[in-house]
């Protein structure tokens, strides 16, 4: 919750050096994993979240994350090729 405030009042590096110690603390949480992906995803870091995304599903590998992260990613990395794209595929 404290990186959703630092980030939504600006501060990304504050938001990042929150999840930095709560990965510390938990590193195999689902819920600072997603967070961290959609933090580096919203702030157009595409590499970074997508890095974080990999780590994810191997660390915490949840039921939860795997899919959770894999859409997310996608819709954020490119709006209407992305959905189009994701469209096609479930058509």
């Amino acid at each position: 919750m404290a990186a959703k405030e630092s980030w939504l009042a600006g501060n990304v590096d504050a938001a990042r050096a929150i999840l930095a110690r709560a990965f510390e603390a938990n590193p195999d949480s689902e819920g600072i994993w997603l967070a961290a992906v959609k933090l580096e995803a919203e702030n157009g870091e595409i590499a970074a979240a997508k890095e974080l995304m990999q780590r994810a599903r191997d660390v915490s590998g949840t039921e939860r994350v795997r899919p959770s992260l894999s859409l997310s990613l996608l819709f954020l990395s490119s709006s209407l090729t992305a959905s189009n794209d994701c469209a096609r595929a479930y058509c």
